[in-house]
């Protein structure tokens, strides 16, 4: 499902449909008890900071995964972000020197922000703030943040669409659009972590959009339908828009940038090798390289795992001496995320 569109896309989700932005989710902690949170179990309450998929030693660590990303832009994001607001200050200030002004950064939050913190926000770099209206009720506090920000970077909202909650949803836009640059409406979802809150409250999965939940889609629709002629930027994003295209691209755009050269990228941004294992690597090398004449850019061997990784086409085309001296292969099928997720192995 394509996303829907009514004005124009705000820079942060720009980069995101191009595969190009990084996340870094910088604390677990909140206070907002959120009933749809879909935050994971794994991050939950955590004050681990994690980019992407990395967990978060030392800032180099998150360098190294922008960089494999080549990313345009980073978001912050947790957990409630302004709970460690020293550390945001601190990501924003260090990715603004080490990438530039051009390196695009955005930041979401629940809360509304005090101004002398928007002014530090501001001052360290900042590009783009997003505000969780929290439970869907606009307030006085809300309203005096998002007009100070408005002033300073690209200011919008960006909440769930939740069925039977239209009416709150039109009563936000009416309350904050003066003030706002965009307003993004998600697909409301359920996850392994959300689902029993959002069972008990009546609302279904829809059976053939994967994690969305029925009726999200139609109430975005009559919120676009009701201001579109405005002259405010309406932005509805689907669950699955997320995996089909944004998680993808991001995915293929990674999978380019570190491919070794015996690696194939696939079409969903995964990466494919062959694995040979043999109980002598240097002989298994020597054979590779001296007698059938494999470049050795085209290997790499691993000593710790007593197996040499090369292209899946060098080992359908040489499989015959492989299995000569007993070697043990398979193709494998893995993400080009730091974890290095397996999709699938199959035994050859």
């Amino acid at each position: 499902m394509e996303s829907i569109v009514s004005g124009k896309l705000p820079e942060g989700c720009e980069i995101c449909r191009k595969g190009a932005k990084a996340v870094l989710f910088i604390t677990g902690k909140c206070e907002s008890n959120c009933y749809y949170c879909p935050i994971s179990h794994k991050r939950d309450g955590s004050e681990r900071i994690w980019i992407n998929e990395r967990e978060v030693e030392c800032f180099q660590d998150i360098y190294t995964e922008i960089d494999n990303l080549k990313a345009l832009g980073t978001s912050i994001t947790g957990g409630e972000p302004l709970n460690t607001f020293d550390k945001v200050l601190k990501s924003i200030h260090n990715l603004k020197d080490e990438y530039g002004e051009s390196h695009h950064i955005h930041l979401y939050t629940s809360k509304a922000v005090e101004e002398e913190r928007l002014m530090s926000l501001d001052s360290a770099g900042l590009d783009e703030i997003r505000y969780h209206i929290k439970n869907l009720e606009i307030s006085d506090s809300y309203l005096n943040s998002i007009k100070k920000s408005s002033s300073m970077f690209d200011t919008g909202i960006e909440i769930p669409s939740i069925p039977g909650r239209l009416d709150d949803i039109l009563d936000i836009l009416e309350e904050a659009y003066p003030y706002l640059d965009f307003i993004n409406l998600n697909e409301f979802e359920h996850s392994e972590t959300n689902f029993d809150e959002l069972s008990k409250r009546g609302f279904r999965g829809h059976s053939s959009k994967g994690y969305a939940i029925d009726g999200s889609k139609e109430v975005a629709e009559k919120v676009i339908e009701k201001w579109e002629k405005c002259e405010i930027n309406l932005h509805f994003c689907p669950s699955n828009f997320k995996d089909s295209v944004q998680l993808r691209k991001r995915l293929q755009r990674t999978a380019n940038n570190i491919k070794e050269p015996y690696h194939k990228v696939t079409d969903d941004g995964t990466l494919v090798k062959a694995e040979i294992k043999y109980s002598d690597l240097e002989e298994l090398k020597s054979l590779l390289t001296e007698d059938i004449g494999i470049p050795p850019k085209m290997l790499y061997v691993d000593k710790d795992r007593d197996i040499i990784e090369t292209a899946v086409w060098i080992l359908r085309e040489y499989i015959q001496e492989l299995y000569e001296i007993g070697a043990i292969a398979d193709i494998v099928e893995f993400y080009p995320t730091y974890d290095k997720i397996e999709v699938q192995r199959i035994p050859i």
